[in-house]
């Protein structure tokens, strides 16, 4: 029985090794396919990156740009000349230096004709009346 018994544990061992060979191959594969995907993707890139680049540019010079600025004068319209009119004044003369404002304001009253009946109604309205003093 014993022989039994060890051919069974054997057989089990055997089994058990031959799937863990499996899982190991599989994952062995896995890994290796990944690796290439992995590899094609990146080639692919660098083909890109390869095809496509620019042109190797020339080193740059430091270009000094000035600004100057110039200052352009904007044509203004010209306004119409406008002449001052034209106007006449005339000031009056100064008064005699005999005058005063007192006798300025006496002196309507002597152009007004009295209201009574005296020698000085037949004369004329510019002639003064008799009784005032000048």
């Amino acid at each position: 029985m014993r022989n039994l018994r060890d051919r069974e544990i054997y057989d089990n061992e055997l089994r058990r090794q031959a799937q863990i060979d499996r899982e190991n191959s599989s994952a062995a594969g896995g890994v290796a396919v990944g690796i290439a995907i992995a590899g094609l993707v990146g080639a692919g890139i660098a083909a890109y990156a390869l095809l496509n680049r620019q042109p190797a540019e020339a080193p740059r010079q430091n270009t000094v740009i000035e600004r100057t600025r110039e200052v352009v004068p904007v044509p203004q319209p010209k306004a119409p000349e406008v002449k001052a009119p034209d106007i006449n004044i005339t000031v009056p003369s100064p008064a005699p230096a005999n005058s005063s404002p007192e006798s300025d304001a006496a002196q309507p009253e002597s152009n007004a004709q009295p209201s009574s009946g005296s020698d000085s109604a037949t004369s004329s309205p510019d002639a003064a009346p008799a009784s005032q003093n000048p």
